[in-house]
């Protein structure tokens, strides 16, 4: 992985995943993100699995994890958010 100029920018990214990405794509995908410096990194499965994650020392570090049905507040953001992740499907 090549050193990037670190995003200024950017707070927060989310990525949905299906059952087509791979576990190699996920891993590329955090570690892009991390190299980059984008500070929050949200992850939802295709069951809306809601998982949160925090940058710590160039690498994410897993905040808070959630399924549909249950209200919770996210704090691995740019501004606390609160949210059942059950309101994901469409």
């Amino acid at each position: 992985m090549s050193s990037r100029e670190p995003s200024t920018n950017l707070e927060l990214v989310v990525e949905i995943w299906s059952t087509g990405n791979t576990r190699a794509e996920r891993d590329t995908k955090s570690a892009v993100y991390a190299d980059a410096g984008v500070p929050y990194f949200w992850e939802i499965s295709d069951s809306l699995t809601l998982a949160t994650h925090v940058l710590k020392d160039g690498q994410y570090v897993e905040d808070l994890t959630a399924g549909p049905g249950t209200t919770v507040t996210v704090n691995a953001a740019p501004v606390p958010v609160t949210f059942d992740p059950a309101i994901l499907h469409p």
